[in-house]
């Protein structure tokens, strides 16, 4: 037999079985959706981003990509490890610190990647689904899932249908095997009451969350999650001292938090301002703390759009580092200080900031970077980026 070849999207197949002399079975109609694998590492909004408070996206060792097809805008204590990509990247007000390029394009993202409405009306029937294994007291009369605080609940490998899912307070949502979750109405974890639990133990390819309705997901308080996420007509909420790890493709996505952390991958990330996983960590043990100057540069360089110049620094772990840009007639373009915990970049300690250079033409431009630590003497380095348009 040759295989069958389809595209990406949903698709009803109707097959049935024939012998040599004719007999038929039954004719059998199935609708399944062939679904891209999720982009590792990536949040993804089909309009707009907004990191806003304390907030940290990836973390060193594990970065995330951002993408949005509109804008983002960064305002407060916003440590960005990875790559972001948008035609306006707004990072007017705060202490932002960015790892990783700043690509000055639309990703293009598809409003849809799939058609939902055959999925809800395939899996609301309750012979589609699994919802028969889940205990009686957490379906809601209309057809939700509802986990109390101090209730645990445990899926099992398959696929379930809900109307509204709802974690509370203490509440847990654990997982054995591959779970697939499609919900036609809004998701709220946590809340008043500490943090619901939503997977957190991981890993990722163990929960998959479909929305089909324009309604939100929030993820707010203390809560913590491990999964993936398709909600194209939602609007992601993640606030207060939220940690979720995460692949997502959503319509917008609001990070507003007092010290929370957002990164893709099978394990939470770390708070704010701590170097990372087990790994990481054990490799800011290893980095020199010491007050010098190590490497100092600018990469790409010369940086042409979409691209844009970040400035790399070494130099151990400082209070503040201060940097200023000229233009080579001597006229200040640009500074910006640097307080946030560095990153660990190969076993050194490392600052880096995305220089946004959308707003100047081509030329070569010079740094100069000072360093502080209390009890020190400041460290300066001066060098030169060259931007090209």
């Amino acid at each position: 037999l040759n295989p069958i070849r389809l595209p990406l999207g949903t698709h009803t197949v109707t097959h049935w079985a024939e012998d040599k002399v004719h007999n038929m079975s039954a004719q059998i109609t199935e609708t399944f959706v062939i679904f891209p694998p999720c982009p590792q590492k990536m949040l993804a909004a089909t309009t707009f981003i907004e990191l806003k408070g304390t907030v940290q996206t990836g973390y060193p060792g594990n970065p995330t990509q951002l993408c949005s097809n509109q804008s983002m805008f960064l305002n407060g204590t916003v440590n960005v490890y990875g790559d972001l990509q948008s035609p306006v990247i707004d990072k007017t007000g705060g202490n932002v610190s960015i790892s990783g390029q700043q690509m000055l394009t639309s990703p293009n993202l598809p409003a849809q990647l799939l058609d939902m409405a055959p999925l809800v009306a395939k899996y609301s029937l309750p012979i589609n689904n699994n919802n028969s294994r889940i205990p009686q007291g957490f379906l809601t009369p209309e057809g939700g899932l509802l986990i109390g605080s101090q209730n645990s609940l445990q899926l099992t490998a398959g696929a379930y249908y809900f109307t509204s899912l709802t974690l509370k307070g203490q509440g847990q949502l654990t997982t054995s095997g591959t779970v697939q979750i499609l919900v036609n109405g809004p998701v709220t974890i946590g809340g008043q009451g500490g943090g619901g639990s939503f997977n957190a133990s991981g890993p990722d390819e163990n929960l998959w969350v479909f929305v089909a309705a324009p309604q939100p997901v929030d993820l707010n308080g203390l809560g913590q999650g491990i999964f993936k996420l398709y909600a194209p007509f939602s609007d992601l909420g993640i606030s207060g001292n939220a940690r979720a790890s995460m692949c997502s493709y959503v319509q917008s996505a609001k990070l507003n938090g007092t010290s929370l952390a957002v990164a893709s991958g099978n394990q939470l990330p770390p708070p704010p301002g701590s170097s990372g996983s087990s790994t990481a960590s054990s490799d800011a043990t290893e980095a020199d703390p010491t007050f010098q100057l190590g490497e100092v540069y600018a990469y790409p360089n010369p940086a042409k759009p979409p691209y844009m110049p970040t400035l790399h620094v070494e130099t151990g772990l400082a209070n503040e580092v201060q940097i200023r840009i000229y233009d080579v007639s001597g006229g200040l373009v640009h500074e910006v200080s640097l307080s946030a915990a560095p990153a660990v970049i190969d076993n050194k300690y490392a600052y880096e900031y995305g220089w946004d250079t959308s707003g100047i033409g081509s030329g070569v431009y010079i740094y100069a970077i000072t360093t502080k630590k209390t009890g020190y003497p400041d460290l300066r380095v001066t060098g030169k980026s060259a931007v090209i348009k």
